[in-house]
């Protein structure tokens, strides 16, 4: 495909829903571990003060939001521990 055609190119709904479906898919299998592991690290290191680096309710966000889609998936513990 040519970019003058990308540029008059609208996406439809199902190219955006498809996109949505394949990023989430990916980061499920690829990055949602590392990511969990490394966010609660960073949330149990000692801090100065008693606030944490980051604040912990985004974290628990991130475990519920894809955790739903885990589970429509079917996908086993091992793929996202």
């Amino acid at each position: 495909m040519n970019l003058k055609a990308l540029t008059n190119h609208v996406p439809r709904d199902e190219d955006i829903t498809f996109l949505l479906k394949e990023f989430t898919v990916g980061f499920l299998l690829t990055g949602y571990a590392p990511l969990v592991s490394a966010l609660h690290t960073e949330l149990m290191t000692p801090t100065i003060g008693s606030a944490p680096h980051i604040d912990t309710s985004h974290f628990f966000w991130l475990l519920t939001y894809f955790l739903k889609f885990a589970g429509q998936l079917e996908l086993d513990f091992e793929q996202i521990r």
